[in-house]
C-alpha cells in the first residue's frame, strides 16, 4: 500500500503506522510507486478532492475535538468535513508517519487585506533534500493545490536568505486537458514574496489577478498553539465559521463553494462559474451529502438553513 512507502522507496513496518492513518492513506487510491514530492502533490489532489473544507460542525455545535483518533473518526470514516486546524492535522500527521519531516506552522490569513489579523490558520511545513516547502489542505476554496516552495532553506534559528529580488520563486499549475482544449488551459502560479529573514507573503496569481493569501513566518510552533487557534475558530462568538456556512471542495477542475446559503462552481479550465441561492433545507442536505460529501440529516440541514437565513436578517 502507497501510505506504507517511506520517501526514499523503503517500505515502513506496519505495525508503526497506526491504523487510522493507514486507512487514511489507503482512501486516497495513490498509486504505490510514488515517492517524494511527486507523493505529496498526489495526496494533496486526492485529499482536496475527497474531504472537504467545512464549517458545518462548528454551526452545529458539535464537538471538534483535535485528539488524533476522534480526528480521523470524525472527519475521515465519518466525512464530517472540517477546516485547517483539522484537515492540515490529519496531513501532518499522515507526511510524519511515511517519514517526511514536517512541523506545524500558523499563518496570518490576508483574503481581507488585513495586515494585523490573528494567526487562525495551520499549514505543514516541509523540509525536503535541503528545501522547504509549504503544505496546505485546509483552506477551501482558495487552497493551493500544489506544494509550494519557499526561496531559501531557513527556519527560526538560522536564517540563509538570499539577497536576490524578494519576489521569487513562482510555482505553476497548469490543469490537464485533452489536446484539442489546450488553447483554454487556465495556468494558475504561486508567487512567494519574501518580506524579511523568515517571513513570507503566499499569493495566487491568476492571469493579472494576484490574490494574497496569507503570511506565514517559520518560528516554532506547537499543538499547544494550533489548540489556542483552533479554540478560537469553533467558539469566539466573532469567529467566522461560528457564523457563516463555508463549504467547499476542489476536484481536477472544479471547485465547489457553498458560503452562507449561496451554491457556486467554478471550471478553472473553460474559466466559467455558475451561482445559486439555496432554496430550503432539503436542497442543502442534499448538496451537503452528494456535492461535498459530507454527512448531515435533515434536521441537521434545517439547523444549519435556519442559522443562516437568521444570519442574513431574513426571519
Amino acid at each position: 500500500m502507497i501510505g506504507l512507502q517511506g520517501i526514499q522507496g523503503e517500505i515502513c513496518d506496519v505495525g508503526e503506522v497506526e491504523t487510522h492513518i493507514r486507512q487514511y492513506l489507503k482512501s486516497l487510491e495513490l498509486e504505490f510507486s510514488l515517492t517524494g514530492l511527486e507523493l505529496i502533490n498526489a495526496m494533496i489532489t486526492a485529499h482536496l478532492s475527497r474531504y472537504s473544507f467545512s464549517s458545518v460542525n462548528v454551526i452545529l455545535n458539535k464537538p471538534i475535538s483535535l485528539n488524533k483518533e476522534v480526528l480521523f473518526a470524525r472527519v475521515i470514516n465519518q466525512k464530517s468535513g472540517g477546516y485547517c486546524f483539522e484537515h492540515n492535522k490529519i496531513f501532518y500527521l499522515a507526511l510524519s508517519a511515511l517519514g517526511f519531516e514536517v512541523r506545524p506552522l500558523i499563518a496570518r490569513v490576508m483574503l481581507n487585506g488585513d495586515p494585523d489579523t490573528g494567526r487562525l490558520h495551520r499549514l505543514t511545513l516541509l523540509d525536503f533534500e535541503n528545501e522547504q516547502y509549504i503544505i496546505d489542505v485546509g483552506f477551501g476554496a482558495e487552497n493551493p493545490t500544489t506544494i509550494i516552495k519557499l526561496p531559501t532553506h531557513c527556519d527560526a534559528n538560522k536564517a540563509t536568505v538570499s539577497a536576490e529580488a524578494s519576489i521569487q520563486n513562482y510555482q505553476t499549475e497548469q490543469y490537464k486537458a485533452e489536446p484539442h482544449q489546450v488553447d483554454k488551459y487556465e495556468v494558475v502560479q504561486y508567487q512567494v514574496d519574501q518580506e524579511f529573514q523568515n517571513s513570507f507573503l503566499i499569493k495566487k496569481v491568476e492571469g493579472e489577478s494576484i490574490t494574497t493569501l496569507y503570511r506565514v513566518d517559520l518560528a516554532e510552533y506547537t499543538e499547544f498553539d494550533c489548540n489556542i487557534g483552533h479554540f478560537y475558530s469553533h467558539q469566539s462568538p466573532q469567529a467566522i465559521f461560528v457564523n457563516h456556512l463555508v463549504v467547499s471542495r476542489i476536484e481536477n477542475n472544479k471547485k465547489y463553494l457553498l458560503k452562507h446559503l449561496t451554491y457556486s462552481e467554478f471550471n478553472t479550465l473553460e474559466s466559467s462559474e455558475s451561482s445559486r441561492e439555496i432554496a430550503d433545507a432539503n436542497e442543502l442536505c442534499g448538496l451537503l451529502n452528494n456535492t461535498f460529501f459530507i454527512s448531515v440529516t435533515l434536521v441537521e440541514a434545517d439547523k444549519l438553513f435556519k442559522h443562516q437565513m437568521m444570519k442574513s436578517g431574513d426571519i
